[in-house]
């Protein structure tokens, strides 16, 4: 028997929640994106619980140890505990496009009982993550809306309030709050603020006095705003839907974007989605402050580059995976790459809104944009982006960025970190190179498809230089036979290795060579003989997924037994195939599915959004058949 699941995770653009302790219910933290923090602003409770449901049975607390887990739709956690009283279901919904989320617990009886049912808020400490976590100070309030006793707020507060949560209940509910020891009066008392690090708290309930076979179910609503009246219209906007209302829309929505697996791949099915959505939420998002949809490589404050945004994660990692399931939003990201942060393409990483956050020139980071924008048209044939002025602009910085680090003589480009983010010790890293070549066929295909026929011929010159040079330079011998080199000065000095985020294992997927060429076939060979030597112990997910893009499918194995971190995928796997390091980082699971729907595609449906999706921008069945575009 597998071990048992210990979180799950769920969101929506406004929202993240990313760890649901099953052994109490309880979620650890609330998340948002905010821009003008350049980061992700994590809310956490007390001794790991910021909600948690509460249930009472004949005076009698129930604990949820032993409460049944699933996933409704691959992304909305729900649980079931049996009681010799009766049944208790909670489930944990992040409507899709609203400011907050919707907690709902249900029990119903199988024998006439007095229970209790409700929900404890708990906030202690307030996070600012962005490449790092901090402690963020300000003065955190509670409050009840004036006139109202089942509304209430929590705020935090500098010289103005920065944020507010809003909670709205379902009638009939017991509410109080408070901070620390003290409870607010609701009726002489509308808001306090807490001493210290006190916790700030509060608590909704219903009284139940049930008969055999009777269901009732409470609801409670959390919205996000910037301060405590905005909170709560975000709360009573969601109340106004109300629950069925608020579940019907995103389990339709969530079925519109359901990736089906046939035959051999049915067994993958929740692996695909679930890595599916949660790329598509916790790697872009809208933030609260600016309303401004932003990219970035996590927004779980378990990854260390959480609420950063960097040109590889975005653009081969996460874009593909959202393609997949929503053309549109792809199209935004992309605006997004093109409008805001293309002013500094190419450097290592950089805040939400484009300011520079970590110098240092990557060469993989500058081409990335053209390689996604070539695999969103090609899978689309939407050649309207083409015609954007910020796409057009970008493209331009970026070939002309590009000709800056280009060798005096030879066709081939310099770096000054790899792709692993190392400092390069010789200059020219061959995967680089190669992601250069590719861009530059994507971006002569892209000329052709809107007949520009005298920049398609250019850059198709262009690239074929590139590929000679690389094949002329970058490959060496090696102790059994001719490889390619992870790097060279190209003045007789080279590096062997690999990088699993720019993997020589690629280089034929890419096609920049045959997959017989004897120096690809020794390359190739060695990398994944060093990864099945290593796996006993550890096993890196990008590598494996680069193994599947290669045609490697015992890789699949791997991947289908893994439990990952609680489903999700994580940089490293120990060898039980558990999260060992980069956790929560939302692009490594859009690569993943990414690699799987390529191994998998003859046995896949992928989602047509036919409603919201122009003919346009919908993706072509026979563009996903093997042999065809989208490599």
């Amino acid at each position: 028997m597998s071990a048992r699941r210990q979180r799950y995770s769920t969101g929506n653009e406004f929202i993240t929640v990313d760890e649901i302790d099953t052994s109490t219910g309880a979620i650890r933290d609330l998340a948002f994106l905010y821009e003008s923090a350049r980061g992700t602003i994590v809310l956490r409770g007390e001794r790991g619980a910021f909600l948690k449901p509460r249930i009472t049975i004949d005076g009698q607390p129930v604990s949820l140890e032993n409460a049944r887990w699933r996933l409704i739709n691959h992304w909305i956690p729900a649980f079931t505990l049996a009681t010799p009283a009766g049944v208790v279901e909670c489930v944990y919904l992040a409507p899709v496009s609203r400011k907050g989320i919707a907690v709902r617990v249900s029990f119903e009886a199988s024998r006439p009982v007095e229970a209790e049912i409700g929900f404890e808020l708990n906030w202690r400490t307030t996070l600012h993550v962005c490449d790092s976590v901090r402690l963020m100070e300000g003065t955190r309030f509670c409050g009840c809306l004036e006139g109202s006793s089942s509304e209430g707020f929590f705020s935090l507060r500098l010289a103005w309030p920065l944020f507010a949560i809003g909670v709205a209940a379902d009638p009939a509910c017991e509410p109080c709050m408070g901070t620390g020891d003290r409870t607010l009066d609701p009726a002489t008392l509308t808001e306090a603020q807490p001493a210290g690090e006190e916790c700030v708290w509060g608590a909704c309930s219903w009284k139940i006095t049930g008969d055999a076979g009777q269901r009732t179910g409470r609801t409670v609503y959390l919205g996000v705003g910037l301060e405590a009246s905005s909170a709560l219209a975000s709360a009573q906007d969601l109340q106004a839907d109300g629950w069925d209302g608020l579940f019907g829309n995103t389990t339709s929505w969530l079925e519109a974007r359901r990736i089906r697996c046939r035959d051999e791949a049915a067994g993958m099915e929740g692996l695909l989605n679930e890595n599916a959505l949660y790329n598509y939420f916790f790697s872009q998002g809208v933030t609260i402050d600016t309303e401004r949809m932003v990219v970035t490589s996590s927004r779980s404050a378990r990854y260390d580059y959480t609420g950063s945004y960097r040109d590889r994660d975005a653009c081969l990692y996460s874009l593909p995976g959202v393609l997949l399931i929503d053309p549109h939003q792809a199209r935004r990201m992309l605006e997004y790459v093109f409008s805001v942060q293309v002013r500094n393409v190419g450097a290592r990483s950089r805040y939400m809104d484009g300011v520079l956050m970590r110098p240092g020139f990557a060469l993989d980071a500058l081409v990335s944009p053209i390689r996604a924008l070539w695999m969103y048209v090609d899978l689309t044939n939407d050649l309207t982006i083409l015609f954007d002025q910020a796409v057009q602009a970008g493209i331009n910085r970026i070939l002309e960025a590009l000709s800056r680090v280009e060798h005096e003589s030879i066709a081939l480009y310099r770096t000054q970190i790899t792709p692993a983010e190392s400092p390069t010790q010789l200059a020219y890293v061959t995967a680089d190179n190669v992601l250069v070549w590719r861009a530059l066929i994507d971006l002569a295909d892209l000329y052709r498809r809107i007949r520009d026929v005298e920049r398609q011929s250019e850059t198709a010159k262009w690239a074929r230089d590139v590929r000679a040079d690389i094949l002329a330079r970058c490959i060496v011998e090696g102790p059994d036979g001719a490889v390619f080199c992870h790097s060279t000065d190209l003045s007789g000095n080279h590096k062997l290795g690999d990088e699993p985020e720019g993997s020589l294992i690629l280089t034929a997927h890419l096609e920049l060579c045959r997959a017989d060429l004897a120096a690809f076939r020794n390359t190739s060979r060695d990398i994944i003989e060093r990864m099945k030597r290593d796996a006993p112990e550890r096993q890196n997910v990008l590598a494996l997924s680069n193994r599947l893009l290669a045609g490697d499918l015992d890789a699949l194995e791997a991947l289908g037994s893994a439990p990952m971190d609680g489903g999700i995928a994580a940089a490293w796997l120990d060898g039980a195939g558990c999260a060992l390091a980069g956790a929560g980082w939302a692009a490594c699971a859009g690569y993943l599915v990414y690699a799987i729907v390529r191994a998998l595609e003859p046995h896949l449906d992928p989602p047509v959004l036919r409603e919201e999706t122009p003919p346009s921008a919908r993706i072509s069945r026979k563009a996903l058949k093997p042999g065809l575009g989208w490599i």
